[in-house]
């Protein structure tokens, strides 16, 4: 079930998408503040975002930035501003979407809908943060610009992020490694975990990404 973040100040605007994005089948998180939707955003990681613009901490431009720098989740803008330039701010800031208030509920739906179709079929991507594997093209991106990872490598990140959030025995991967044909013992693998987390970090990345439990494994 896709997840969509709403962050609005207004209670009644606030449940009010609650509601319509729980009709449409969607899981719905919000936030009354933009800083508050900020840190969910991070730790929730959700497939779409609804943004108000006029928020009473921060403004919506603010959080697009900030979003940005992490992630290309699609973002629908929702404001009262419905002057053109307003609208040319936000999509030029990276948002996919300008809604004015009030909406009908249909083209929020279809909005929605198109944007999380998008997103989707662009083939199988995994994104944390700024990072972002696409297990069809087999490739690694931070902020957009390709990692320049060995086969090996690329396989070793690949099984780790597949199985995201467990820890991954030593054993495991150098089994699955070897079913895939790569020879590789333990020190060879610590070294590439090593090289991984060094290339992730010198794109801009998080290098934590990749927890390492050094007498067990690795979790992603």
């Amino acid at each position: 079930m896709e997840k969509i973040l709403i962050i609005e100040d207004e209670p009644d605007t606030r449940d009010n998408l609650v509601i319509q994005n729980e009709i449409f089948g969607y899981k719905a998180i919000a936030a009354e503040k933009g800083l508050e939707g900020f840190e969910l955003f991070k730790k929730e990681e959700p497939d779409l975002i609804i943004l108000d613009m006029k928020l009473p901490d921060i403004d919506g431009r603010d959080i697009i930035r900030l979003i940005r720098e992490l992630s290309d989740v699609p973002i629908i803008v929702i404001t009262g501003r419905e002057a053109l330039t307003e609208h040319s701010i936000v999509l030029d800031l990276g948002a996919d979407y300008f809604l004015p208030k009030p909406w009908f509920l249909e083209t929020l739906r279809s909005v929605i809908n198109n944007l999380l179709q998008k997103r989707n079929s662009t083939g199988k991507v995994l994104r944390a943060g700024n990072l972002c594997i696409d297990y069809d093209a087999h490739n690694v991106k931070v902020k957009d610009e390709e990692i320049k990872l060995t086969v090996q490598q690329y396989k070793i990140l690949e099984i780790l992020a597949v199985n995201r959030g467990k820890l991954m025995m030593y054993d495991e991967i150098l089994d699955f490694l070897c079913e895939k044909g790569y020879s590789c013992d333990k020190d060879n693998l610590k070294v590439a975990v090593h090289y991984i987390r060094q290339k992730i970090e010198r794109a801009g990345g998080n290098p934590e990404s990749i927890e390492c439990h050094r007498s067990e494994g690795y979790i992603f």
